[in-house]
């Protein structure tokens, strides 16, 4: 009975998995759209400013405002599910059968009644918390990886629409701000 119960506890695992899942969706989202915030301003200075290069001081002034006007980046830190069950069950069965007879002026009756009930309560509370923890050390790592892979030949999948926008953004940005594209990281 009690393994019967909270077996279907498993599925709050595929709960927990499936919001991992989504909340890296929307993190992909909130990125892209910081990009293209990003990108508008950019496109704001280079309309005000001019495009040509300028010099090292006109490039610092133009990052600095940059800084001071760029739009607020969102960034999911923590993310708590909190999940508590209350399971009870009761069973409750009974019966009762009589009978009687009469004989002119004697009766009888003859009765039994039966009955069996138990419950069964049980409790459960889970807790995960989904921490967002910038590692200082991974893009280091990410991108001497990225070089390893790149010096071996192996093919790399084509990546996302989202994550293709992404990096177009990034791009963009990092043209905008040195006057030339980006290395080619990874964005397909």
């Amino acid at each position: 009975m009690a393994d019967r119960l909270t077996s279907q506890l498993v599925k709050v695992a595929d709960i927990v998995g499936d919001l991992g899942l989504n909340i890296a969706e929307a993190q992909k989202e909130l990125n892209r759209d910081y990009l293209e915030n990003l990108k508008q301003l950019m496109k704001v200075v280079g309309d005000t400013l001019g495009t040509e290069n300028g010099t090292d001081e006109q490039r610092a002034a133009l990052v600095a405002l940059v800084k001071s006007l760029a739009p607020s980046r969102y960034q999911y830190t923590e993310t708590t599910l909190d999940f508590s069950a209350d399971i009870a069950e009761t069973l409750q069965v009974g019966g009762q059968v009589g009978l009687g007879a009469s004989f002119k002026v004697i009766s009888v009756n003859a009765s039994m009644t039966l009955g069996y009930g138990y419950d069964y309560r049980a409790a459960a509370r889970i807790t995960t918390t989904i921490h967002a923890l910038p590692d200082p050390g991974l893009s280091e790592k990410l991108l001497d990886q990225s070089a390893a892979i790149r010096t071996n030949g192996a093919a790399l999948p084509a990546p996302a629409d989202i994550d293709k926008e992404i990096y177009d953004g990034v791009s963009d940005v990092m043209k905008a701000l040195t006057g030339e594209a980006a290395a080619n990281a990874g964005g397909g």
